[in-house]
């Protein structure tokens, strides 16, 4: 971006960034435990900007069950129903589901956290690098794929690197420590969002001060 500032993606976030100097306050989706930082004082380059934490929030569908399955959906069910728990990597909300290899986008990022899977981080491009930083580095629920590693060239990960790494995350003492660690998250994840919980409180401060503007303006 910074490379061709005559581009409209360049003029773009330009407006974005001016704009948010502009406004007043940000909502954020994440939560105290796995960003400390997001609230404390203001974000990098904004002083004093007003920031709420009000994640985790994500899209969520309860599993079909009976007829109303499509055929393919049943099969798999299916065969997740006959695993052990913990010992697949699929469908996040499932028991047997061990760990999620992931490119750590936000998104799934978060829904693993929900449902307490611990993560192999498979970072390709825009912030997802910085994700799999943060959730292996702080949070302890994710293990990186090395890009770098022998064997592995021009940013591709050979099959024996992945195999590794998904091995660190299911088996043993390390995969122990982050699956507690995991559930440890899920738990604050759902206090969080509980009607008593720090996310919960942010949106309802927000929605009070959304009000308080609105009654001044009538006035």
């Amino acid at each position: 971006m910074l490379a061709d500032r005559s581009s409209d993606t360049y003029a773009g976030f330009l407006s974005l960034a001016k704009d948010a100097a502009r406004v007043d306050g940000i909502l954020v989706n994440t939560f105290p435990e796995v960003e400390p930082a997001v609230g404390q004082g203001g974000t990098d380059g904004v002083k004093d900007m007003p920031v709420h934490a009000v994640g985790p929030l994500v899209w969520t569908r309860p599993v079909a069950t009976g007829v109303n399955r499509e055929p393919e959906h049943a099969r798999l069910i299916t065969w997740l129903d006959q695993q052990p728990r913990g010992s697949v990597t699929a469908i996040l909300a499932h028991a047997a589901v061990g760990c999620f290899v992931t490119h750590c986008g936000w998104n799934s990022s978060l829904e693993s956290i929900l449902n307490g899977v611990p993560m192999v981080a498979w970072p390709l491009y825009a912030e997802q690098k910085m994700n799999a930083a943060m959730l292996e580095a702080h949070s302890g629920v994710a293990a990186r794929l090395n890009a770098a590693g022998p064997g592995n060239g021009d940013g591709f990960v050979c099959k024996e690197e992945i195999v590794s790494v998904i091995r660190r995350v299911m088996d043993g003492d390390e995969a122990t420590t982050m699956r507690m660690r995991a559930g440890e998250l899920r738990d604050r994840a759902t206090h969080a969002l509980a009607m008593d919980g720090s996310s919960t409180l942010a949106l309802a401060k927000v929605t009070a001060l959304w009000k308080s503007s609105t009654s001044s303006d009538e006035k």
